[in-house]
């Protein structure tokens, strides 16, 4: 990686900036010649295995097991749940290995792999409640225009599908998979709002919905992360049934969870990086602290091992730490290092050999100072909190800023054209939804924020009939 100019402007030039990230970084490569897919490179993967790796220990810290399905599903098995069918028919890539086999589809999402299998396994209330989940890429014929970890043909997901004995049990577990996915990503410093989504905006086949939405830099939403109340209304055509204590046979009332991995890595990405590329929270980051040795001509033995102490010191107390020992030249490791996200640089050099200190330098705000050598332990895990403290702040910050109340459709409009995150009071019809993203040039209901208590003080900000509830309003990736 040699140095080059700044990076577009993020906050005017979103898409460019995107664009040049994802290449500079060495993220994706785009040229893999087939709409919609991508190569992940190494430099993603590590940052994609971290989030994975956190979502997944929140699943089985709370009673999860991992499983693998098969990549194919049956159609019959995809068309048993009629809602569910009509929502993803169009995006499904079918196949027939041989000619009068039954067709089959590259799975869309997996409740139709999943769900004959659970009629098969689950018989007693002895059985329930049953937790499992996998981590996998899943595929959709987007038509839309596609965009590297945002929107494509194909993206890396966890998804965890759970049976219950009862409604209550399955709300339950919508609520703690919204806790385990809130936790993630305080971790990551992402601001976020939780939605229900409205009727007919829910997953095809479920009775509640409820979304993650994050602000990218462009005003737009993101929607990062997924939970499903499905009621019995897989099933039921699935033929789940438990014997229950009193001998009757039931239904088990179920849900799913859908984290988007590639999304998440999107928006920390997004969300965080600045002019001179990735800018990592330490529990994302690949590398966390980074040593630079600077030597002079005669002193190189000094410097080498205070910088391999350095780093051993800080691998002892559980950070990911590397010694670039390359031949490069200061500069050009620096560069390299901002690139990618570090978040925290140790510079030694002769000075800091004779005088005991060594010069931190701290990627989200690009200062640099000194720290007595004595004080490294201290003062790396005081960095991990604080930078993280930092970034989040800015993150919810903006996010405040985006936000803004309206009453009227003059206010909703002039709200639309300034980019922001709208609050609204809604009558919570389809049709005055419809109207309103066409209107306003694909601004969408994104629905009713769950752990807020608020409270409509108005008609319909958009039809001025009577509203239901306080709305957000936000354009989507």
């Amino acid at each position: 990686m040699q140095p080059e100019k700044a990076l577009p402007d993020k906050e005017k030039e979103f898409s460019e900036w995107y664009s040049e990230i994802l290449e500079r970084a060495e993220l994706v490569d785009i040229r893999y010649n087939v709409k919609g897919f991508v190569v992940y490179r190494p430099n993603l993967m590590r940052i994609i295995n971290l989030v994975k790796e956190e979502l997944e220990r929140g699943l089985t810290e709370n009673g999860h097991q991992q499983v693998m399905f098969p990549l194919v599903i049956p159609m019959s098995y995809l068309k048993k749940e009629e809602q569910h069918i009509t929502g993803f028919e169009a995006e499904v890539f079918k196949l027939q290995i041989e000619e009068g086999e039954e067709e089959l589809a590259l799975r869309p999402t997996s409740e139709t792999a999943f769900y004959p299998m659970y009629s098969l396994w689950i018989h007693s209330y002895r059985d329930l409640p049953l937790k499992l989940f996998q981590t996998v890429t899943v595929y959709r014929k987007e038509t839309r225009a596609t965009r590297p970890l945002i929107r494509g043909r194909e993206f890396y997901w966890i998804e965890a599908h759970d049976a219950f004995k009862c409604k209550e049990e399955a709300l339950a577990q919508v609520s703690e998979d919204i806790e385990i996915t809130k936790e993630a990503l305080r971790k990551l410093g992402l601001a976020f709002f939780v939605v229900e989504r409205e009727e007919w905006d829910k997953f095809p086949g479920a009775e509640r919905t409820y979304a993650f939405d994050c602000l990218m830099p462009d005003g737009r939403v993101l929607q990062i992360a997924t939970t499903h109340y499905l009621g019995t209304k897989f099933s039921v055509p699935f033929e789940i049934m438990y014997l229950a204590e009193d001998g009757s046979r039931k239904n088990v009332h179920q849900t799913c969870f859908g984290p988007g991995i590639s999304r998440i890595a999107a928006a920390v990405i997004a969300v965080h990086g600045d002019e001179f590329g990735l800018v990592l929270p330490f529990d994302v980051a690949p590398t966390q602290i980074v040593v630079i040795p600077i030597p002079k001509e005669g002193q190189e033995k000094e410097v080498f091992e205070k910088s391999a102490e350095i780093g051993k010191r800080l691998r002892d107390i559980g950070l990911r730490t590397e010694v670039d020992n390359s031949d490069a030249r200061p500069g050009a490791k620096f560069y390299r290092w901002e690139l990618v996200g570090t978040p925290v640089r140790i510079e030694v050099g002769e000075k800091e050999v004779r005088e005991g200190n060594l010069t931190f330098f701290r990627r989200d705000t690009r200062k640099r100072w000194k720290v007595r050598e004595d004080r490294l332990e201290q003062e790396a895990l005081f960095l991990k909190q604080d930078i993280l403290d930092h970034l989040t702040q800015k993150s919810m910050e903006r996010m405040r800023n985006s936000m803004e109340r309206v009453n009227d459709r003059t206010q909703l409009l002039k709200a639309c054209e300034e980019e922001k995150i709208v609050l609204m009071n809604f009558c919570c019809r389809a049709e005055c939804a419809s109207e309103l993203k066409e209107k306003t040039k694909g601004y969408e209901i994104r629905g009713r924020i769950v752990d807020a208590e608020e409270k409509v003080w108005a008609k319909c900000a958009w039809c001025g009939r009577e509203a239901r509830e306080v709305a957000v309003l936000a354009r989507a990736f």
